[in-house]
C-alpha cells in the first residue's frame, strides 16, 4: 500500500526528533525517525493488524515499543494510507483527530 504523510504529521516527526537531538544525544533523534520509518512499513504491509483508536473508529494506532509516541494513521481508500500523526502518549490526547482523511 501507498503511504502519505499529513503534513501535520510531518511537523509532528520534526519537531518530536528536534527535541530529542537537543535534550538528549543527537543519535536519540535520528534513532527515532528510524523506528518511525520502521513502523510505516510495518503498517503498508499490514495496516488492519493494528488496533483501532477507541475514541475514533476510522483510525488506528501502531505503537512504537520503548517510545511515548504512536504512530496514528487512518485508509484512504483501498490502496492509500495517511499517517495522521505521531502522537505523544501522554499529551493533548486526540489533537490529531481534526486530520481527518
Amino acid at each position: 500500500m501507498k503511504v502519505v504523510f499529513h503534513v501535520e504529521a510531518l511537523r509532528d516527526l520534526r519537531e518530536a526528533a528536534d527535541w530529542y537531538a537537543k535534550e538528549s544525544v543527537q543519535e536519540e533523534g535520528a534513532r527515532l525517525l528510524q523506528l518511525v520509518d520502521e513502523k510505516v512499513r510495518e503498517i503498508a504491509a499490514a495496516p488492519a493488524s493494528f488496533p483501532v483508536d477507541p475514541k475514533r473508529p476510522w483510525a488506528r494506532r501502531a505503537r512504537i515499543l520503548g517510545w511515548p509516541y504512536a504512530v496514528v494513521f487512518a485508509t484512504r481508500d483501498d490502496e492509500t494510507i495517511v499517517v495522521l500523526a505521531l502522537a505523544h502518549g501522554r499529551r493533548r490526547p486526540g489533537y490529531w483527530a481534526r486530520r481527518r482523511p
